[in-house]
């Protein structure tokens, strides 16, 4: 029987036929379809690494309400406003040491619907399941100060919950240490104050665990608004749940919202896994579109070679659109024969780029490679379609009589010459001829280099960038979480290091020097508020920025000098202050820090016993500020900015309002009023409780530049206008203050080994008192690392698409040696040599050659010079450097190697007769 003759019969018959044909084409489709599948892949990975990092660090749940009971949360779940719940029972409140009362924790055990939702997960060990035992978070076991491994036994002092306080005196019991649980308390106190952390239970005892008599346990809700497969929620939900609280009579300020996206990594490992997966992604978007042009170049060669074939389907009555359809049926049935192969390679190329680039890479379910492999199918559909209704323009003439020459020569004027060069004459035509088919070359030339160019001069500027100039090895800074006034010490706020700590730190191995910093807030006393002053910080006195209403830009300065903040005039009123005041930030540092300043003054000297006694005090200023606004005539807002010194004429802004000197010179004596109170109150007004006012005449006996102590890289030492003493000189400003932030140098080359020890014995302090470790020798391992697997990952990028841009070429001037046989055979039987044939075609390359390199170098410079003016407008770091050279050598190989390969083409044409080449047999 007879097969029918059907779009599919015809399609497999013409992959059967031309096998050879479709070999370069297959190239290209599976590039294609593996770069665009790596895309997508890689896309939804980093989604689920993000949402992975943050259910592991904050947990998986919408919300914590810190006191609640069993019967609100059960109505809330039947009206539909909580999805899901689950309670954590805090049964207790345990510290190691009685001075450390507040480094505890609140103990406590969870339902099986809080463990699924708080998403508790162990480091070591696993969940309490006997009476006695307990796990414990990793950070909080450091705060404790307990040095124990899973298995060894713990002493604690527990005080007996009693709903939100505790009852009766504290009573030592022993745990056994069965789990150290992944961090998630200590990574919500970045959004979430220290009241409201208090309540959320770092340590876990089993299900069940009965309080001691007389207590009663204090329910949290662990919960969400929706399902537990829907990853965020609307801002209404959470507004419908808050009224539904504030109807019960509840506390609304127990309803804490866990922000997951808040979280903030101290060594960016997440931030810096996602710019290189996204920057992998850009990468492989643009080689993607190399491989899509290498489809069109392949597919628009193979439908050439066919024109006859097209024609004579056109002749027996096909139309158009089944011309589209039968030579698309063959893209799509290589696409899917790809399919396999290509799904396999982008899920390997992900997970080795996740591996690479970081060790908290999660890679999405399987199932999205279904998606993906989609997308990379429908990317070669279209890829292939430009060329498809390209063909099936072709009429049976055309094919068959070949009129495109004649037609192109009447339409370009070419005259028959008498005399000519032969390669140049040849060149001239098949340009002409093949107009099409060299552009797409040029541009594929043109997106090539500009793509190396730019890659090559930011890689070198990433490179300079992981060379950190510091005077510093590693810092050690605190967090403060508590209520913060800009006028007052508060008595509760002076946590930190003590000097027995810093000497602890300066006694461990490898430790050569530690600088202390300490700090303290001084009120300036002074006639009236200068023009220096305004543009140092105007938001201190400036009460405009409560109600911008009516605010322009020329209305700025104005109220800028008559409106003060309501905070501002309470403090002058209360505390019976009858001249302007401005609030400083005092800092403090070791004595063989400022020694080290002296040489680098604006003016005057430091006296370091006139500091010590409080006489004396260093004077942080720039000679000369400016302040940048812009208003927002939309939204009623606006944005500011200082500049000082130098940046001042390097501003290409337009908008600055105030410009002023420095009012202050060595010699001059200013008064320091000290506010030091016992607390804050928050549910009063934020009023100060207990305060005691001291004001001390001091001197300025030195000024220093802001510009070099930021050099030094210190944290708080970021003001433009502040005051600087010694740790002895703060002790005369408010008595107690700890040491907010530390400094060390090792004392020899740091070795991984070296700065293992050193960060570790870092984090236990860093630990106690909620703060962060910076090793500078790790940063730069970790971004030198980074830097050579980015490297590594664009320069194969780059010879991939060199890789693909030859075939491109090589691709185009091989179909039009396959098309000209006929046309070589002519020329050969008149006696033209190898030698002219190989001329004209290096001619033709050297044409598409010289408009690709030309316009890509040429783009590449106005990119260039482009971002530089623009980082220079935005007052930003350099964003490259200009770096062709690398590009310049690749482009000089693809000539010779696309040269080489014409020659060996018309050679391996030559070897057939001229007969052969006429009868194109």
């Amino acid at each position: 029987m007879k097969k029918k003759l059907t779009v599919n019969t015809l399609a497999v018959g013409n992959l059967k036929q031309h096998k050879k044909q479709y070999a370069v084409m297959l190239c290209g489709i599976v590039l294609a379809m593996v770069f665009s599948s790596s895309v997508v892949f890689a896309i939804f990975s980093m989604i689920a690494t993000n949402r992975e990092f943050s259910k592991q660090s904050m947990g998986n749940q919408d919300f914590i309400l810190s006191h609640t009971d069993e019967e609100t949360m059960h109505d809330a779940a039947e009206k539909g406003l909580v999805a899901q719940y689950g309670f954590a029972h805090t049964v207790a409140y345990a510290y190691a040491d009685s001075d450390e009362y507040d480094n505890g924790v609140s103990i406590a055990w969870l339902d099986d619907a809080a463990k699924s939702i708080s998403y508790i997960s162990f480091l070591e060990g696993n969940y309490p399941e006997n009476e006695n035992e307990i796990a414990i978070e990793k950070i909080a076991l450091l705060r404790l100060g307990i040095d124990a491994k899973v298995g060894d036994t713990v002493t604690l002092s527990v005080l007996t919950q009693n709903d939100r306080s505790y009852i009766g005196d504290a009573q030592e019991k022993t745990y056994k240490l069965v789990g150290i649980v992944r961090d998630k308390r200590a990574n919500m106190s970045w959004s979430i104050n220290d009241q409201q952390i208090d309540a959320i239970p770092a340590a876990f005892v089993c299900q069940g665990t009965q309080i001691a008599a007389g207590g009663k346990e204090n329910l949290i809700a662990y919960g969400r608004y929706k399902p537990a497969d829907v990853y965020s929620y609307h801002w209404k939900d959470f507004e419908a749940f808050t009224e539904y609280l504030t109807q019960k009579g509840e506390n609304t300020s127990d309803l804490l919202i866990v922000n997951r996206t808040y979280y903030y990594s101290s060594s960016q490992s997440l931030s810096k896994l996602t710019d290189n997966i996204t920057l992998a992604c850009v990468l492989g978007i643009v080689l993607m579109a190399a491989s899509c042009l290498m489809i069109i170049g392949a597919f628009n060669t193979n439908l050439r070679e066919r024109r006859k074939q097209i024609g004579l389907l056109r002749a027996v009555g096909t139309t158009r659109q089944q011309i589209i359809t039968i030579f698309g049926r063959e893209a799509f049935l290589i696409a899917l024969l790809c399919t396999p192969v290509s799904a396999a390679l982008s899920y390997g190329i992900v997970m080795i780029l996740g591996h690479f680039l970081g060790g908290d890479f999660v890679p999405a379910s399987v199932g999205w490679i279904a998606l993906s492999v989609a997308v990379s199918v429908v990317t070669v559909m279209l890829a292939s379609l430009i060329p498809l209704v390209s063909a099936s323009k072709i009429t049976p003439m055309q094919a068959i009589r070949n009129i495109d020459y004649s037609r192109k020569m009447k339409k370009h004027r070419i005259q028959s010459q008498s005399e000519f060069d032969v390669p140049k004459l040849l060149a001239k035509r098949n340009l002409t001829f093949y107009k099409g088919s060299r552009i797409a070359v040029t541009v594929m030339l043109i997106v090539t280099i500009v793509f190396s160019c730019v890659g090559f001069s930011v890689m070198k500027q990433l490179r300079l960038e992981t060379i950190e100039n510091t005077t510093t090895d590693y810092f050690l800074h605190t967090m403060n979480m508590a209520t913060y006034s800009a006028y007052a010490n508060i008595e509760k706020n002076k946590t930190g290091l003590t000097e027995t700590e810093k000497r602890e730190i300066e006694a461990a191995p490898y430790v050569k020097n530690v600088t202390g910093q300490k700090s303290c807030h001084v009120n300036l006393l002074t006639d009236k508020i200068t023009d220096f002053m305004r543009v140092m910080d105007y938001t201190i006195y400036n009460g405009f920025y409560e109600d911008e209403d009516g605010l322009t830009q020329e209305n700025f300065l104005e109220k800028a000098r008559s409106t003060f903040s309501e905070e501002y005039l309470n403090i002058k009123s209360t505390y019976g202050y009858t001249s302007e005041l401005y609030p400083m930030t005092m800092n403090a540092v070791d004595d063989a820090f400022l020694s080290a300043l002296q040489g680098h003054l604006t003016a005057g000297k430091i006296n370091l016993e006139k500091l010590a006694a409080g006489e004396e005090v260093i004077l942080v200023a720039p000679k000369k500020a400016a302040l940048s606004v812009e208003v927002y005539t939309e939204s009623g807002g606006y944005s500011y900015r200082v500049f000082r010194d130098e940046q001042i004429e390097n501003n290409s802004q337009k908008n600055t309002v105030l410009t002023a000197t420095c009012d202050y010179k060595v010699g001059d004596t200013v008064t320091l009023s000290t506010l030091n109170a016992d607390s804050m109150d928050e549910e009063d007004g934020y009023e100060l409780k207990n305060v005691t006012r001291n004001d001390r005449s001091v001197t300025i006996g030195a000024i220093i530049s802001p510009d070099l102590l930021e050099g030094f890289g210190l944290f708080g030492f970021y003001e433009n206008f502040y005051l600087l003493t010694s740790v002895r000189g703060i002790e005369r400003f408010s008595e107690n203050e700890k040491y907010k932030d530390m400094f060390l140098n090792a004392d020899r080359e740091i070795t991984p080994e070296i700065d293992d020890s050193i960060t570790a014995m870092l984090d236990l302090y860093a630990a106690k008192y909620a703060g962060n470790v910076t090793s500078v020798y790790g940063s730069q391992q970790e971004s030198q690392q980074n830097y050579r697997s980015l490297f590594i990952a664009m320069l194969a990028l780059i010879i991939l698409d060199f890789a693909i841009c030859a075939s491109i070429v090589n691709n185009s001037l091989t179909a039009r040696i396959r098309e000209s046989k006929k046309e070589i055979g002519t020329l050969r039987a008149v006696g033209v040599s190898e030698l002219d044939l190989v001329n004209s075609y290096v001619r033709q390359l050297l044409s598409m050659f010289v408009w690709g390199y030309g316009i890509g170098f040429a783009l590449f410079l106005v990119i260039f010079f482009g971002s530089k003016l623009m980082m220079k407008k935005l007052d930003m770091g350099i964003l490259m450097i200009f770096s062709p050279w690398a590009t310049i050598l690749f482009c000089v190989l693809l000539f010779a190697l696309c040269s080489l390969n014409l020659w060996v083409r018309i050679r391996r044409e030559m070897k057939n007769s001229i007969v052969e080449n006429i009868r194109e047999l």
